[in-house]
């Protein structure tokens, strides 16, 4: 018989797992649009930026050599590490790669999501 604590516990894992799976996959869905949309790039995004890095990412969505690596880079990066992230494979690294990868967008909008 599980005692009441074991049962909290229980609940607890079940939950995070639920709700690692819901952020996890809405990551990832937006991440796979990205791959799929041949229009897609993050010069309007980088262009946009504020703050200390600014500079650099402006330099990355005018250069047009840059950006086109810049834009495949961001897609299969982003796209790996949700994918690794839902499955519970290297979280820590990942969470890390994801705090570097939303650098710009806390340059454009002064506000921290991490």
């Amino acid at each position: 018989m599980i005692s009441q604590s074991g049962k909290k516990e229980t609940g607890k894992a079940i939950g995070l797992f639920v709700l690692r799976m819901l952020i996890g996959w809405h990551l990832l869905y937006e991440d796979l649009v990205k791959l799929t949309d041949p229009g897609w790039s993050a010069a309007g995004f980088l262009q946009a930026s504020q703050g200390p890095f600014a500079p650099l990412f402006r330099a990355l969505a005018e250069n047009a050599v840059l950006l086109p690596i810049t834009d495949h880079l961001n897609q299969w990066d982003l796209t790996v590490v949700d994918a690794l992230l839902i499955a519970g494979l290297f979280t820590r690294l990942g969470g890390h790669d994801l705090t570097v990868a939303l650098l710009p967008e806390r340059s454009t909008t002064g506000r921290a999501y991490l």
